[in-house]
């Protein structure tokens, strides 16, 4: 997925155009775990599984993959000669299977035979192109990755204000609620400047990964997000000019917006609870924030 991290970079958008792969064909063929699930994707789309394999072995051949491997190295015990090792036999399994799915597509056609091959020729030309010009993002290191995600220009403004209200809105009201920001466990400042200046330097659209620990800070401080904008904090917030993003988003007329920022709201906190609400940092955060919430009463 590294390729489309950042899908307005040449590179992507060039295999997007010759073969129709982008981030979320990508996502559909990762998640295959199963005959079946493979049996379905050869009969209703092998031809972006056939791109996924030629695109894939160019991707482990190209700067992109340290990234990768890098974090590969880090999750594992594997040492350098095993990962390489490794990207050895993917890239010749990937070359195998390939065939045999060109072979498929091909069906004894002389000429798709020859298309398939332009195509293979046209996607290796554009990463001898524009490999340099292609940008890895950097996995949080020393994390396990539990959530990974391209997020729209909406939903990256809701969670770049929702950390920012963290960091500003005790300076802003001596109200409970704000003051009692600095000390959620889930959100600790350092973590917090971290994870906002990450969100301010995202593009929309462009590929992020997510540790526990930032799933529950975002969990919480969207929470907190959601409760300013449906308070008499409101007010306050509306006249803190100084608060990054806050005067260009919200305005008199507002209204429908905050609504649908209130929308993104419940729909990642639900998502959330969905899928870590067994994990003791959401379930904490969870407790907290009810807490914090009776401070608004």
């Amino acid at each position: 997925m590294q390729l489309f991290a950042r899908p307005h970079d040449p590179l992507p958008q060039e295999i997007t155009e010759l073969t129709g792969l982008d981030m979320a064909e990508t996502r559909l063929i990762t998640a295959i775990h199963s005959n079946q699930a493979l049996a379905r994707q050869l009969l209703e789309a092998p031809e972006m599984l056939y791109a996924f394999l030629v695109v894939g072995r160019l991707v482990l051949t190209s700067p992109l993959a340290n990234t990768v491997l890098d974090y590969l190295q880090q999750q594992t015990s594997m040492g350098e000669a095993e990962v390489a090792s490794l990207r050895q036999h993917t890239l010749s399994f990937g070359a195998a299977v390939a065939e045999l799915i060109g072979s498929y597509l091909a069906g004894g056609d002389a000429e798709v035979g020859e298309e398939l091959d332009g195509l293979r020729r046209q996607v290796e030309n554009a990463f001898q192109q524009l490999a340099g010009t292609a940008t890895a993002v950097a996995v949080p290191a020393g994390a396990e990755v539990v959530m990974e995600t391209a997020l729209t220009a909406v939903q990256l403004r809701m969670m770049q204000l929702a950390v920012t209200m963290l960091l500003r809105l005790p300076g802003l009201s001596e109200h409970a609620f704000a003051q009692a920001l600095p000390s959620l466990r889930a959100c600790p400042l350092p973590d917090v400047a971290a994870l906002q200046r990450r969100l301010r330097e995202t593009q929309p659209d462009e590929y992020l990964t997510f540790s526990l620990a930032e799933v529950a800070l975002l969990y919480q401080a969207s929470q907190v997000l959601g409760m300013v904008l449906t308070s008499h904090l409101f007010d306050e917030l509306l006249m803190a000019s100084s608060v990054p993003g806050v005067a260009e988003t919200f305005n008199d007329e507002s209204t429908p917006y905050v609504q649908l920022i209130c929308g993104l709201i419940e729909d990642f906190v639900e998502f959330v609870q969905d899928n870590f609400d067994d994990e003791p940092l959401i379930e904490a955060a969870r407790t907290e924030t009810a807490a914090l919430a009776d401070l608004l009463v």
